[in-house]
């Protein structure tokens, strides 16, 4: 049920806030779109708001992946990074 995750903004400049109605224990990770991994983090009960930076990453598509620590999986987003060249 996606009304329990949100993502803003998207897209973004790969800095957003990912928020979760109902935290539970598990990680998230994010891949570019050949499925490498560019970020991931822990997540508690208590992490209902996640503020996630990963500026380093080039302008694209990536997915954020939300699993409990079972493995199994709670969430799927498609982000989109836009990032603006300052050249």
């Amino acid at each position: 049920d996606n009304t329990n995750f949100t993502l803003s903004p998207n897209p973004n400049n790969g800095v957003f806030i990912y928020k979760i109605k109902r935290p539970k224990l598990g990680q998230i990770v994010i891949t570019n779109s050949l499925g490498i991994e560019v970020y991931n983090v822990r997540i508690t009960e208590r992490d209902s708001e996640v503020e996630v930076s990963i500026t380093n990453c080039k302008s694209g598509i990536y997915y954020l992946y939300y699993s409990d620590n079972d493995g199994k999986l709670l969430n799927v987003n498609k982000i989109s990074i836009q990032l603006i060249s300052n050249y």
